[in-house]
């Protein structure tokens, strides 16, 4: 695993100070990525009906764990939006595919 932090030398007329300079990842940030990741997929994935509705439910709840969390960025904003259309489309696919199944039973 790579190591992210880096060290800086401070020199000074006495001493050799070493500054150790973290990265700080913000509450909520990989859950907005998530969230963003899951809309997408579920996305790409809305003709499928099923794997499109779960995604797109997955998304939703990493959304408001990162809004939760006080992460409001636009990743986490549109991963929410593209997951509300994600199980809305997942949603039609489904009712669509059902109804085609009962008519063809019917007959």
């Amino acid at each position: 695993m790579e190591d992210n932090n880096k060290t800086e030398e401070i020199k000074t007329t006495d001493n050799v100070q070493k500054v150790e300079i973290v990265k700080v990842q913000k509450p909520g940030e990989s859950n907005a990525t998530t969230s963003l990741i899951l809309g997408i997929l579920a996305a790409v994935f809305g003709f499928t009906g099923i794997v499109a509705f779960i995604l797109g439910i997955c998304g939703i709840v990493q959304a408001k764990k990162a809004k939760a969390l006080g992460c409001n960025n636009t990743s986490a904003t549109a991963g929410y939006i593209l997951s509300i259309i994600a199980v809305v489309f997942g949603g039609i696919a489904i009712f669509l595919l059902l109804t085609w199944c009962t008519a063809e039973l019917a007959v």
